[in-house]
């Protein structure tokens, strides 16, 4: 399992949407796993109250059944896909999807195709950059500082 963003792997036949809503300057054929987008609602928070919200909407979920069914859409190797394009100090949700399921499952799902992305704060400048660009969104996720 990978992460990415549909500009970079949205035709692949592994990729998987784990966003709300999909591309608009393509047709996304992918397959589609709403369970992990986040809520409608959820959109227009501020970048705290999304963090605690997306929190709670995984803990709802059971990490082996959402691995499993993605496995089981996409196969073996599902990649999960939102907007968000790697950047140093980025953070969206499927990050944050990754970081759960690597947790609760003891695996890794690192980033397709950007090995220098990590999932820490790189600087002290990074913090404010990322809050900057979680402001710009009309989502965000929690940061790894956050989840501490």
């Amino acid at each position: 399992m990978q992460t990415s963003c549909f500009s970079i792997a949205g035709r692949h036949a592994a990729a998987v949407s784990i966003a709300r809503f999909g591309p608009r300057w393509f047709h996304f054929t992918g397959g589609r796993y709403p369970a992990l987008a986040p809520m409608p609602s959820m959109l227009n928070l501020p970048a705290a109250d999304f963090d605690i919200a997306y929190a709670r909407q995984l803990e709802a979920l059971n990490p082996q059944q959402v691995h499993s069914e993605l496995i089981a859409l996409a196969g073996p190797n599902p990649i999960l896909l939102c907007h968000e394009k790697p950047e140093p100090a980025f953070d969206c949700h499927r990050l944050t999807v990754a970081r759960w399921l690597e947790g609760a499952l003891g695996i890794s799902i690192p980033e397709l195709d950007a090995p220098l992305i990590n999932r820490t704060i790189v600087s002290a400048s990074a913090p404010a950059e990322a809050e900057r660009r979680r402001s710009l969104r009309r989502y965000s996720v929690p940061s790894p500082a956050a989840e501490a």
